[in-house]
C-alpha cells in the first residue's frame, strides 16, 4: 500500500473536551515524501449547533494561529487555510502547524467530528500517474460532561423592597439540572416558559416580595455526567426597611393663602401617611413617589411615616415651613351657613366659632380648628342654647368659656381641656341674665372678670374660677359689656360702655382698680368690636357702623402698650355695616390673625386670615 503524500492530524486540549468549557485545537499537516509539495488550500470543518454532534454554538471569538506565508480565514464552522501571496505553497518535511484557541464547547455531550481536507498540485512518482486527490481525515472527539459544580449563588437587591423583586443567579456546571424552592414553592422552568427548563448558569427573578424567603438552588447531575451528585446553596432574602425622603417649599400668593408644595418619596413601604401641625391632622397618601400643595397660615411642620408589615422600624421624614407674610384672604369657606351670626374666639389649642341661633328656636353650634382651614364641630355645654356676646379665656392648658343662656337664665362659665366635655363652674352673684362676664386670666394666674350692670363691675379668682372676690370699686363707667384682655403687664378694657358719643371706650389698669382711659384715634365714631385679641403685641379690633347707613371701609385698629394707635388699609371691596352692633371677631393662632364673616357682617362669608 502506497503511504499517502500528506497527512492531516488533530490534537485536542484537553482530549476530552468538558461541556462549557474552552477547547483549543493544534492541526498538523506533515509530508511524508521527500520532494516539496505544493498545497493550495486546507479545510478545517467544525460542526455548529447545540446538538451531541456538534461542537460549539458558535465560534465568534476563537483566535486563529498561522505559520508564516499562510493565511486562515473563518467562515462559519470552516475554516480555510491558504497561501499568501508571496508564498508557493510548498511544503517540506517540516510540515505546517494550525491552531484555533478558545473554541466554548457547547452543552451537549456527545462524539462530534472534525474534516480536515488539504488540497494540491499534482504530485509526480516514478512510474505512476500524477497525484492529484487531496488528502482528507477525519477526527473524532468526544464530548462529556464536567464533574458537577455549583458556584456564584447570590441575590441582587438584597434585601430586597417589600412587594418589590430580586433575581437570584447562580452559575451550574454545564448540563446541570437546576431547580429552585423559594419559601417551599418549587421553580424548575424559565418564567412564563414551561417548556424551557432553567439553564444550568442563568437568573430567576423574584417578583411581589412580601416577605423573608429562602431560597435554596439545588444542581442535579445529568445522567450522562461522568459522576452523578447533587449540589445544593441556600441564600435567605430579607425585606428592606422602608425610607422615606420629604421636601417641603412655601409659594407665595397675593390673592390667598400662601401653599406648602410637598414632595415624598419612600420605598419598600406599603402604606404612608403625612401628618401636619397644626393641625394635627393625619392622612393616608400613596407611597412611591407622590406629592401635594397645602394652604397654610402659620409656621406648619409635616411628618411623613412610611411603613411595611414586616419591618418592625416605621420610615419618617420631617419638614417644617414657615408662611410669607400675607395680608386679609380668605382662609376657608367655614363651617357654618351665611346666615348664622358667629363670634370667633381663642382656645388653648387652637380657635373657637360659636354660632347663635337667629330666633328663639334654633340652638347654636360650636366648631374647633387648629389653623383656621379645617373645622370639627364639637360638643355644646349641656343645654347651651345661648345669646351674643361670648367669652373664652385661657390658662394653662385649660379653655373657659362664658356664655349666656336664652331666656332670663344667668350666664354660665364652663371649662374644658379637651373642648369635647365641659364642666361647670360654680355661679357667683355678678353671673346676671343677657350678659355674660367677659374674662381674662393675667402672668400669675389670676382670673379676671368684668360684670356688666352691675355697680362693682371687676371680680377676681385665684382657685380657677372656682370662687370670686370683688374688686374694690374701679373707676370705670358701667356699661352693657366690655372685652376684657391682659397683655403687656395690664388689664385692658375694650368696648361699647354706652351708646352715645365717643362710643370707643378703652381703659388699662395694672391691679383691677385703678383705670388709665385711653382716647380714642381722631375721627372713630362707630362702634368698637366686643371681641378684640392681642397680634404681634398689639390690642387688634374692627369699629362697626351701626346707625350711620354708609358702611366703614373693612379695616383693623390697632393699639400697642404705649398707647399709640394705628390703622391697617382698608381691604378693597369690603366694608362693614353691623346691625347687631356686636362687630366683627377676631382670634390669633398660629402667627396668624383670623376674623369670621358671616350674612350679617361684612365679609359677607367665610374665614379671613393674615399674619402681617
Amino acid at each position: 500500500m502506497t503511504q499517502q503524500p500528506l497527512i492531516t492530524a488533530l490534537t485536542a486540549l484537553p482530549a476530552a473536551p468538558e461541556c462549557g468549557e474552552n477547547l483549543d485545537l493544534l492541526f498538523t499537516l506533515t509530508n511524508t515524501t521527500d520532494a516539496l509539495i505544493d498545497v493550495t488550500k486546507m479545510t478545517f470543518t467544525l460542526q455548529v449547533g447545540m446538538f451531541p454532534s456538534d461542537l460549539a454554538t458558535g465560534f465568534d471569538g476563537v483566535e486563529l494561529i498561522a505559520p508564516t506565508g499562510w493565511q486562515l480565514h473563518q467562515n462559519g464552522g470552516t475554516f480555510t487555510v491558504t497561501p499568501s501571496a508571496s508564498n508557493t505553497g510548498a511544503v517540506g518535511a517540516a510540515g505546517l502547524e494550525f491552531q484555533i484557541l478558545n473554541i466554548m464547547v457547547n452543552d451537549a455531550p456527545g462524539q462530534t467530528s472534525v474534516t480536515m481536507v488539504a488540497a494540491h498540485k499534482p504530485i509526480t512518482h516514478p512510474n505512476q500517474p500524477p497525484d492529484t486527490a487531496p488528502c482528507e481525515n477525519t477526527a473524532t472527539l468526544n464530548k462529556i460532561l464536567p464533574p458537577l459544580s455549583l458556584t456564584d449563588v447570590y441575590a441582587d437587591p438584597l434585601p430586597a423592597l417589600y412587594d418589590g423583586s430580586t433575581t437570584i443567579y447562580w452559575t451550574g456546571s454545564s448540563g446541570a439540572v437546576i431547580a429552585l424552592d423559594a419559601n417551599g414553592v418549587t421553580i424548575t422552568h424559565v418564567k412564563n416558559d414551561p417548556s424551557s427548563p432553567l439553564p444550568s448558569a442563568g437568573s430567576y427573578a423574584l417578583d411581589e416580595v412580601t416577605q423573608p424567603t429562602i431560597v435554596t438552588v439545588t444542581a442535579t447531575a445529568s445522567a450522562t455526567a461522568a459522576t452523578a451528585a447533587e449540589l445544593q446553596k441556600q441564600i435567605t432574602v430579607p425585606i428592606a426597611p422602608p425610607t422615606a425622603t420629604l421636601t417641603a417649599t412655601v409659594t407665595p400668593n397675593a390673592n390667598a393663602l400662601p401653599s406648602a408644595t410637598l414632595n415624598w418619596t419612600t420605598t419598600s413601604a406599603n402604606a404612608a401617611t403625612l401628618t401636619s401641625t397644626p393641625p394635627a391632622s393625619t392622612q393616608t397618601v400613596s407611597v412611591g413617589s407622590s406629592g401635594m400643595a397645602l394652604p397654610i397660615t402659620g409656621p406648619t411642620s409635616f411628618a411623613l411615616t412610611a411603613t411595611n408589615p414586616v419591618s418592625a422600624t416605621a420610615a419618617s421624614a420631617t419638614q417644617a415651613v414657615t408662611p410669607p407674610s400675607f395680608t386679609w384672604v380668605p382662609a376657608a369657606d367655614g363651617p357654618v351657613p351665611l346666615t348664622e351670626q358667629v363670634r370667633l374666639l381663642e382656645t388653648h389649642a387652637g380657635l373657637l366659632l360659636v354660632t347663635v341661633g337667629t330666633d328663639d328656636v334654633t340652638a347654636g353650634s360650636m366648631w374647633t380648628s387648629t389653623d383656621g382651614l379645617s373645622w370639627d364641630q364639637i360638643t355644646t355645654p349641656p343645654a347651651f342654647d345661648y345669646q351674643l356676646p361670648v367669652y373664652t379665656a385661657v390658662n394653662a392648658g385649660t379653655t373657659y368659656l362664658s356664655v349666656a343662656p336664652k331666656g332670663s337664665a344667668p350666664s354660665m362659665i364652663y371649662s374644658s381641656t379637651d373642648l369635647q366635655t365641659w364642666t361647670a363652674l360654680p355661679q357667683a352673684s355678678f353671673f346676671v341674665a343677657f350678659a355674660p362676664p367677659a374674662i381674662t386670666f393675667d402672668d400669675t394666674g389670676t382670673a379676671w372678670a368684668f360684670a356688666p350692670f352691675s355697680e362693682q363691675m371687676m371680680w377676681s379668682s385665684t382657685d380657677l374660677m372656682q370662687t370670686w372676690t370683688q374688686v374694690p370699686q374701679p373707676n370705670l363707667p358701667m356699661g352693657i359689656g366690655t372685652c376684657l384682655i391682659f397683655t403687656a403687664g395690664k388689664l385692658w378694657s375694650l368696648g361699647r360702655i354706652t351708646f352715645g358719643d365717643p362710643v370707643l371706650d378703652l381703659y388699662s389698669s395694672t391691679d383691677g382698680v385703678t383705670w388709665d382711659s385711653h382716647p380714642p384715634p381722631t375721627g372713630v365714631t362707630g362702634n368698637a368690636s366686643l371681641h378684640a385679641t392681642v397680634f404681634n403685641s398689639e390690642i387688634c379690633f374692627f369699629v362697626t357702623q351701626r346707625h350711620n347707613p354708609d358702611p366703614l371701609p373693612m379695616a383693623m385698629w390697632r393699639i400697642d402698650a404705649s398707647g399709640t394707635w394705628t390703622q391697617d388699609p382698608a381691604i378693597p371691596g369690603q366694608t362693614m355695616l353691623d346691625p347687631t352692633g356686636y362687630g366683627l371677631s377676631m382670634a390669633q393662632c398660629n402667627t396668624a390673625l383670623f376674623t369670621a364673616g358671616n350674612g350679617v357682617t361684612a365679609p359677607k362669608q367665610g374665614i379671613w386670615a393674615k399674619n402681617a
